[in-house]
Formats: C-alpha cells, structure tokens, sequence
C-alpha cells in the first residue's frame, strides 16, 4: 500500500494574486483585438468586464502570442514589484530573458544568479513568472483548454471542491478526478471564477470576511472599481452597506459584484487557495492494464 504525504501549497498569496490574475487580465485586455482573429467562442453579458470572453485558440497561436507579448504584458500593470523587475535596464536584461525563452545557457543563469537583483523575492518572482510564460502555462490554457469542456467547477460535489476541477465532456465534470499540477490548477481556477461569477453564497463569505477586516474600505473600493455597470451608485461607498441585511445583498448589491474580478480575487485568495490547494509529494500514474495486472 502506497502512502503519499498531502501538504498544503506554500503559496505566496500576494505573489499569485498579482501574477496568475494580473497575468490572465493583462492577456485578455491588451490582445482582444488580436485574438479577434483566432477563434473567438463566445462572449457573454456585454455589460460585463471584458475578460468575460471565452477565449480559445491553438496552441501554436496562443504560443506565438504570448511570447511576442510576454514583456509588455509584465510591465503593463504597473505593479512595484514586476514593473520594477520589467524595467530595471540594462542590469535585469538577463533576468527577463530568463523569463521569456525556452532556452538559456549556462553562463547566463550563472550570471542571473549573481546579480544585485537575484534575492529572495525576485527570485520567486522570476522563476513563477518564468513558469507562466517560459514554461508554456498560459499557452497550454489558452491553446489546449476550453471552459466547461475540458476545465470548469463543480458545485455539487462532495466534500465540497472549489478549485477548477477536469471536464470529461460538455459540462460533464468528472466525479473525482483533479489537475495535477499546481500552476495549471491555480490559473484554471481563475478562469472558471471570472467566467462563471460568484454565487449569492460565495459572495456573503468573501464580503463578510473583508468586512470585518482591518482594511474593509480599501478592500470594498477595489470590488466596486471592477463591478459591472448594474452596480447602483448608492453603493459606490462603504458606509451604505449593512452585513446584517441580507435582503439589501440579493437584490441591489450582488448582481453588481457576480463578476468583478476584484472581488473573485479575493474569494479565491483568502477563501480557497490556501484552504483547499494542495499538491502531492509524489505522484502515481497508472493505466488500466497496469492496474488490473
């Protein structure tokens, strides 16, 4: 009998929140247009943020793509921490080669390694940055994986799961199988959430969380700042809302808040990364041949 040890994901929390999410909005933002051209599948609510478009397209397109843009799309955001690894020249031109291509010399990982700018942080950043583009991550999502095909949730399952979980067919989900790779887990999370909107359910867990956190305000300012256009402006600010009230959430709050990515960030950032990813130590593959041998 087969023991295998299950440990909880050293996330680092912010690190994935700015980098899977900012990553998948950065694609979807500054290349619809050009997507255009591929084969776009879908597109739901226009008054919807426009991330909402399922997006599929082949895998040597999506590849293309993404190393075209894999820099611009880094520096795009403006966040400190990558703008800052995505800007710095000359001295990191090595670091974001590092990240962009399949292949690097010796010599230069060498010389990445000893630079001022190699340390704890960045290099975390690096290398899942390394992982998204270099590695083929966003080229094999967008290329190989289509929403409520081959990925998707499954509400209905139990115990409950809320990571995006395999699709065997059309909105076929199977009944207990699961991704196995982290990376590719958590940025196919992200997606199924952003393209399926949070229900009533998720969205009292995630408001009275932030609610009652020290930074509520900020928080709430961000979840309004990428609400849809259904959003009352009575409740563009915080003091308005009442956690008690539930019947004031259903039926002028939520229908706002379903798809704000912002909000869908932090759901998943608090409430199920660190609750429910979890990655094998080792892991066991087998056919059915070997199995029944």
């Amino acid at each position: 009998m087969i023991f295998m040890l299950v440990k909880l994901l050293n996330l680092a929390k912010k690190n994935w929140k700015e980098l899977g999410s900012e990553a998948i909005h950065v694609v979807s933002a500054k290349l619809t247009r050009r997507l255009r051209k591929f084969a776009l599948l879908g597109q739901t609510d226009c008054l919807q943020p426009s991330w909402r478009q399922y997006i599929q397209i082949s895998i040597t397109e999506a590849h293309e793509i993404v190393k075209q843009h894999w820099e611009s799309l880094v520096a795009h955001q403006g966040n400190i921490k990558i703008t800052a690894i995505a800007t710095l020249k000359p001295e990191l031109d090595l670091d974001m080669k590092l990240v962009g291509l399949d292949d690097f010399l010796t010599d230069e990982i060498c010389a990445v390694e000893k630079s001022p700018f190699w340390n704890e942080t960045t290099k975390t950043l690096l290398l899942l940055l390394r992982g998204l583009f270099a590695g083929g991550v966003l080229c094999f999502i967008f290329g190989q994986k289509r929403y409520r095909v081959n990925f998707g949730l499954d509400r209905s399952r139990i115990p409950r799961t809320l990571p995006a979980i395999p699709y065997k067919s059309k909105d076929s989900p199977f009944p207990r199988s699961e991704f196995s790779h982290p990376d590719v887990v958590i940025i196919l999370t992200l997606l199924s959430w952003y393209y399926s909107g949070l229900g009533d359910g998720e969205l009292f867990d995630i408001l009275t969380h932030v609610l009652r956190s020290e930074y509520a305000t900020i928080h709430y300012d961000d979840f309004v700042s990428t609400a849809s256009f259904s959003l009352p402006e009575a409740f563009g600010n915080l003091s308005v809302i009442s956690i008690h009230d539930r019947q004031q959430y259903i039926t002028q709050l939520f229908p706002g808040l379903w798809y704000s990515r912002k909000v869908v960030d932090d759901f998943l950032s608090y409430l199920v990364f660190l609750k429910q990813l979890k990655q094998f130590t080792k892991k066991l593959s087998a056919s059915g041949w070997d199995l029944a041998v």
